[in-house]
C-alpha cells in the first residue's frame, strides 16, 4: 500500500489526509451549494482533482493552496449563514 512506510502507517500521512479531506469536503460543499445542487459541477471538480495528480504531484504547497481556498470560500461566502435567497422560507411538506 502506498501510504505505508516501512510497514507502518505514519502519523504524518494520517494528519495530511485528514486536513486534505476536510479542505476537499468544504470545497465540494461550497460548489454544490453555489451551483444550486448541481451534482455535475461537483463531479467535474472531483474528476479534475483525480486527474490533476497525473500532471501535478501532490506536494505540501498544493495542499496549502487547497486549504487556503477552503478557508477563503468559507469566510468570503459566509458558509455558516443561511443564503439570502432561502432566508425566511418554510419548507413545505406534503400533507
Amino acid at each position: 500500500m502506498w501510504y505505508i512506510e516501512n510497514g507502518t502507517l505514519t502519523t504524518t500521512y494520517l494528519v495530511r489526509q485528514f486536513v486534505y479531506g476536510g479542505a476537499i469536503g468544504v470545497t465540494f460543499s461550497w460548489l454544490y451549494n453555489r451551483s444550486e445542487g448541481s451534482i455535475l459541477a461537483v463531479g467535474l471538480l472531483h474528476a479534475s482533482l483525480n486527474t490533476s495528480v497525473i500532471f501535478l504531484p501532490q506536494t505540501e504547497a498544493l495542499d496549502a493552496l487547497l486549504i487556503v481556498l477552503a478557508v477563503l470560500v468559507t469566510i468570503l461566502d459566509r458558509m455558516w449563514m443561511e443564503p439570502l435567497a432561502t432566508r425566511g422560507r418554510r419548507i413545505r411538506t406534503p400533507d
